[in-house]
């Protein structure tokens, strides 16, 4: 475990692993420092499954097994979680690294555990968290990438900035926007948000219903009277995952903002939630804002 440098301050948690995303979770991390004036914190996190610790081999492999090969395979184990451990410290001295080269205060932290409890422990001091849509141990599952994140996102009531594609520097944002409390979340975390206020901004409000468009006239004239001045309406009759996809393709955001979770978590579990549904067809990544 390492520790650097204490922070005082709220920081921007990136959580990284070696996935293939890594180096873009860095970047934008790297560019919420830059843009709201904070420190980052990189975390790794050695999951369950990835250490291996002193083992005790003897009830596993027979009762004949000579000592001496109890031994040996015992020494190897404990290579193997120092070699994860290394790694996991070369990967974050080079983040910090890189993030000090553009001028931001870094920090780094390696731990045993989940992401998801050390999330929670850290939540008072994080002001966003920054995690890519798959990390290591799920490199190639699509099939297992809506529960793992929505697991991640549930742990913590911070902003959380799901990464799903390599850096590119933000200027067009959009919010996901349907009139409930959850979308209202992050309107009102858009209107709030003074680093955010000069970007073109697109309010998207998709359903498979016919819309009298009073919730996107509503959220107009909030972000108006907040100071947002650059604000395109889109409105859609389609399925809102698909149509949401849409609005970012033909209004070139970069940066989706949407309320997650608005449901009760057993109506999820029956129909799946429409935050995991946007995860999984999102094309550009997705800013989470949790009540």
């Amino acid at each position: 475990m390492s520790n650097d440098t204490a922070i005082n301050q709220p920081y921007i948690l990136a959580c990284i692993d070696g996935a293939s995303l890594t180096q873009a979770v860095c970047d934008y991390a790297a560019w919420l420092a830059e843009t709201y004036k904070k420190p980052i914190k990189f975390l790794h996190v050695i999951e369950h499954g990835q250490y291996f610790g002193p083992a005790d081999y003897s009830g596993t492999i027979g009762l004949g097994t000579s000592d001496e090969l109890l031994k040996e395979l015992s020494d190897i184990e404990e290579s193997r979680s120092k070699l994860v451990r290394k790694q996991g410290q070369i990967m974050l001295k080079a983040a910090a690294e890189q993030a000090k080269e553009k001028g931001v205060d870094a920090d780094t932290f390696q731990c045993h555990g989940t992401l998801s409890e050390k999330l929670s422990e850290l939540e008072p001091e994080i002001f966003m968290a920054v995690i890519g849509i798959r990390g290591v141990k799920h490199e190639h599952s699509q099939k297992a990438l809506g529960a793992q994140i929505e697991g991640l996102v549930r742990s913590i009531r911070r902003p959380m900035l799901v990464v799903n594609q390599e850096f590119e520097t933000p200027k067009t944002f959009m919010l996901a926007y349907d009139g409930s409390a959850a979308a209202d979340r992050g309107l009102e975390f858009i209107c709030k948000n003074e680093a955010l206020k000069h970007y073109p901004w697109v309010v998207a409000r998709v359903t498979t219903e016919a819309d009298e468009n009073k919730a996107l006239q509503k959220a107009e004239t909030r972000m108006a009277e907040s100071g947002i001045s650059k604000v395109t309406l889109e409105s859609r009759q389609e399925k809102p995952e698909i149509g949401l996809v849409d609005c970012q393709q033909d209004n070139n955001v970069d940066v989706t903002v949407m309320g997650a979770f608005s449901h009760h978590p057993l109506r999820g579990f029956i129909f799946g939630s429409f935050t995991e549904k946007m995860l999984k067809q999102a094309i550009k990544p997705l800013l989470l804002i949790h009540a």
